[in-house]
């Protein structure tokens, strides 16, 4: 995300929004003066339809079929980040997919994160920023 502008509208849009998680997504892309929204209260569908009307970009966890379905059906996103973590509990084995189709292989890219330490947590958080 580092590519976007100060102000840039960000639209966070989670299926879960108990934990702090989340709000640390919120904290980190407000510290670089993004407009920061939640989108709440949608059912399952409405929610992948917003997905669908994406236009600059759509950025989550490499683990989600629904983000990835969205970003293929998608005729408007331009740049789709799935980014997956390598932690203790689970190793990342592939960084993403060997896409045929051209228009798909520009749109998708796959950075993989360590997550082992604090430190390397904060290290983490920069660079999801700095995509």
């Amino acid at each position: 995300m580092g590519h976007l502008p100060e102000g840039t509208k960000v639209a966070l849009l989670s299926r879960s929004w108990d934990g702090d998680e989340v709000q640390q997504y919120v904290d980190a892309m407000r510290s670089r003066n993004f407009t920061v929204r939640r989108i709440l209260g949608q059912s399952g569908v409405q929610d992948f339809c917003f997905l669908l009307k994406a236009r600059a970009g759509i950025f989550g966890t490499g683990r989600s079929s629904y983000l990835m379905w969205a970003s293929i059906l998608s005729r408007d996103v331009r740049n789709v980040t799935l980014y997956r973590v390598n932690s203790s509990s689970h190793q990342v084995v592939s960084s993403g997919y060997s896409w045929r189709n051209a228009r798909l292989a520009n749109r998708f890219h796959y950075p993989i994160f360590t997550e082992s330490s604090e430190s390397n947590k904060q290290q983490n958080e920069s660079r999801l920023l700095s995509i």
